[in-house]
């Protein structure tokens, strides 16, 4: 089951990085409703 959901823990094998590289909200209510809008408003953040 580990292995089927992509949890399965091996202390050999650990990844070189963890986490996210793409900038994220930094308060509560913003985490909340940014999933909800469109990615085109949040453009100016990834400098492109």
């Amino acid at each position: 089951m580990d292995l089927m959901f992509g949890t399965y823990y091996d202390p050999r094998r650990m990844p070189a990085r963890v986490g996210i590289e793409e900038p994220f909200p930094r308060n509560y209510v913003a985490a909340l409703v940014e999933p909800m809008l469109p990615r085109w408003l949040f453009r100016w953040r990834s400098g492109t």
